[in-house]
């Protein structure tokens, strides 16, 4: 905000951009930061909560994850505008398991318009299509997911300066790749154990969360070897992490 005079569309989202234009052009002073703040989070938490609605998960288990999984709020201000993208992918996901694709990408493209991550979620509509081909899909995505991520991410990240200065910002302590590695061992353990557990109407569903927490455990190992890579990929986890919360949820209902 402080600097805004500095931003256009080539360096920041246009949704973003717009929003905080309109909000210097027509206050000033502290309220600016207190208003900025105030509305992400409004709209966070609206589509968290409709999403919570619609697709009658457990309000429980979905704080439990997100707070545990997303550092929600707490880890550091420039992190709520991701948030945001996230609420709303979560929220598109009801249309996605009813395979309503259309509705399903505008909601994507919104959320990619606020933050550019968000992109990432319009391919997920291949693997709810292919979740019925489990394991060939998993060979066929750790394959994928190691090329791009090995070869390609640090190029893409580069690419674009404001994201550089994450580049090899953790590679002395690898913290990420080392912590949530670790600590997603049990819960990804649980989450295939439980699969037979799930009721059957819920089981393709519950295979398509699946599929994203493991392509998350499977990030975080790619971090764990190649820690350069923690700070610029990392972040795009948490839109596979989402799952987490889909999962313990048919897990409690079963």
């Amino acid at each position: 905000l402080d600097n805004f005079e500095y931003y256009n569309f080539s360096n920041l989202e246009p949704i973003y951009y717009y929003f905080n234009f309109m909000l210097l052009k027509n206050f000033n002073g502290p309220f600016v930061y207190f208003l900025n703040f105030f509305l992400i989070s409004f709209f966070t938490w609206l589509f968290f909560l409709k999403a919570i609605n619609n697709m009658k998960i457990s309000f429980s288990i979905f704080f439990i994850i997100i707070f545990s999984q997303l550092g929600f709020f707490y880890d550091q201000f420039n992190t709520i505008r991701q948030l945001l993208a996230l609420s709303i992918c979560f929220y598109a996901f009801y249309f996605l398991l009813d395979k309503k694709f259309k509705q399903y990408f505008f909601w994507v493209i919104i959320a990619s318009l606020i933050h550019y991550s968000a992109i990432l979620c319009l391919f997920l509509f291949i693997p709810r299509l292919l979740i019925r081909n489990f394991n060939k899909l998993i060979v066929f995505t750790f394959v994928l997911l190691y090329i791009i991520v090995d070869l390609f991410s640090e190029f893409l990240v580069s690419s674009e300066l404001k994201y550089a200065a994450y580049i090899g910002e953790d590679e002395k302590n690898n913290l990420i790749g080392n912590g949530a590695l670790l600590f997603n061992t049990l819960f990804l353990f649980l989450a295939i154990y439980f699969i037979r557990r799930v009721s059957g109407v819920d089981r393709e569903k519950y295979k398509f969360f699946l599929y994203l927490v493991i392509c998350s455990y499977f990030i975080q190992f790619l971090i764990y070897i190649n820690p350069s890579l923690s700070g610029s990929i990392f972040r795009l986890t948490n839109y596979f992490n989402l799952g987490y919360v889909f999962l313990y949820s048919y897990v409690f209902f079963s």
